[in-house]
């Protein structure tokens, strides 16, 4: 099952926010975009490399292929886990490249949305307070303690030499 997103990207303008991506839908966000300038849809024929840039919240840039249909009109770009991993507003844009030319389309957004529940073992750490015996954070999907957890936190508590800290400390540092 797929989620298709039909978009047009002006090759000179800025073309827009595009919303409706989730986090963590890896391989299932499909980009059909059609090239344009103005009104009139552009044929992609000759061409060396092509791909979508696309600048991540975290300020990290990746480098996505594109798959050019058989009648030349239309890019299909999938977005793969490391696009959809952080919620936030994607930057991206359209770079076709052949020996003579680099040609750079306007820019296109892409907003993700943060997702509100986990669906399995590979989503995401929601517990940063519990770190397992091999020293890596555990990739659990509730975001509560479990009596157990409570109980072996305080067991390492209990094992280190720390000082509580009193109403009369805080009171010291105001």
């Amino acid at each position: 099952m797929e989620k298709a997103y039909k978009i047009k990207v002006d090759m000179k303008n800025n073309n827009g926010l595009y919303t409706g991506f989730v986090q963590y839908d890896n391989k299932t966000n499909i980009l059909y975009i059609n090239l344009t300038e103005g009104i009139r849809i552009l044929e992609i024929k000759d061409y060396e490399e092509i791909y979508c840039l696309m600048l991540r919240p975290d300020m990290k840039t990746l480098k996505l292929d594109c798959q050019v249909s058989e009648d030349n009109k239309q890019l299909k770009i999938v977005l793969t886990d490391g696009t959809l991993c952080q919620p936030g507003i994607l930057q991206c844009e359209i770079k076709i490249i052949n020996k003579d030319y680099v040609l750079t389309s306007g820019e296109f957004y892409l907003q993700v949305r943060k997702v509100i529940g986990t669906i399995g073992k590979d989503t995401f750490i929601s517990n940063p307070f519990m770190i397992s015996k091999d020293g890596y954070t555990p990739k659990v999907g509730i975001d509560f303690f479990t009596e157990a957890d409570k109980q072996e936190m305080l067991e390492k508590i209990g094992k280190m030499s720390v000082a509580r800290i009193t109403e009369e400390d805080i009171a010291k540092m105001f």
